[in-house]
């Protein structure tokens, strides 16, 4: 088997050409995995037989998108601290997604030496050539940050700051600012939503006050003692009155010209889920955390008995400085939710 470059994209390395005819069926079970957790954990283990990254039914139309974005918004999406710890440490990320991509899902991806292609997309990176978040962004549908291991803290803690990242689909977050604008407010928000080079501690106070009370001291302990070969996993839903994916803080319409009422809820709005992941990589010690987005329509998710069961559960456990946090939309959308609560009989 050999593989050739196709059509260039823009980007060094990484060229397109047509998709395999056939190629076995994508998985399609992304909305029944969305189901109520057995138990309250804020992250738990993966198991053996599921995959680090997810190839399913989204990702054909996911990496279309992921290309468009990398190509058009390239310093919007794909950001780096200037450090040849992070260079190292991107290529270590790359190696490790290539690795993943071959060994899971093995009908999807070709190599052949330094080339890899994906028989769905019909992309192929050449690894040599490739700027390594570039590839990244185009082979795995999930978004991939890098923390880095940086400073000790009072506690002597070993901090974990942004250090870069391949950030196609973000949510309300970016990891620079590229606000053009002459509002100084929102000049303000634009820097303080742009995550590069902050920790975690950093990243949600003040912004996010239920994170700061209740998880950021046990998350950076666990990523102290997160050993390398392990992945933890969470799910993190939101509602959202559109169905876009890429939400850079740049680029997004005022909450105010969204209709927040419980019958908008129900016919036009849209369950935003990621799939979140973390594992350490060995030779750095950087953390990968990565996000496989989902946007489902919300009739459809109230159709599925599982799914609207978890919603409905999930709302019910929601803190008080969550309903705090999203004010403007939560109060409608619980009212909506009432109208499809199972009926105790």
């Amino acid at each position: 088997m050999s593989i050739k470059p196709g059509i260039e994209t823009g980007l060094d390395g990484i060229t397109i050409d047509a998709p395999n005819a056939s190629y076995p069926p994508l998985r399609c079970d992304s909305m029944m995995r969305y189901t109520v957790p057995k138990e309250t954990v804020m992250y738990r283990g993966l198991k053996n037989d599921e995959p680090a990254f997810i190839i399913d039914d989204t990702y054909v139309s996911q990496i279309r998108e992921r290309l468009h974005f990398t190509v058009n918004l390239h310093d919007v999406v794909i950001a780096r601290a200037a450090s040849d710890a992070v260079i190292a440490a991107e290529i270590e990320l790359r190696d490790h997604v290539v690795g993943a991509l071959l060994k899971d899902h093995p009908n999807y991806f070709e190599q052949d030496s330094n080339m890899i292609r994906s028989v769905t997309t019909g992309v192929v990176v050449d690894l040599d050539r490739a700027d390594p978040m570039d590839a990244c962004a185009v082979l795995a549908s999930e978004d991939l940050v890098l923390m880095m291991p940086s400073e000790k803290d009072d506690k002597n803690l070993t901090v974990y700051r942004v250090g870069s990242g391949a950030l196609i689909f973000p949510n309300g977050w970016g990891l620079q600012s590229h606000y053009s604008g002459d509002d100084e407010a929102e000049k303000d928000e634009s820097k303080q939503a742009a995550q590069l080079g902050k920790s975690m501690r950093e990243i949600h106070h003040p912004g996010v006050p239920h994170y700061s009370a209740y998880f950021i001291d046990k998350v950076e302990q666990g990523f102290n003692k997160l050993p390398p070969g392990v992945t933890l996993q969470r799910r993190n839903s939101a509602p959202m009155m559109t169905n876009r994916l890429m939400r850079h803080p740049d680029f997004l319409p005022p909450h105010k010209s969204f209709n927040f009422t419980s019958e908008a809820w129900e016919h036009s709005g849209t369950l935003r889920i990621e799939e979140q992941k973390l594992a350490k990589l060995p030779q750095s010690g950087a953390i990968v955390f990565s996000i496989k987005n989902y946007g489902w329509n919300m009739a459809d998710v109230l159709s599925q008995p599982v799914a609207r069961d978890a919603l409905i559960e999930g709302f019910d456990n929601l803190s008080a400085e969550m309903f705090a946090y999203r004010e403007h939309s939560l109060p409608s959308f619980g009212k909506m939710l009432e109208r499809h609560r199972p009926v105790l009989v």
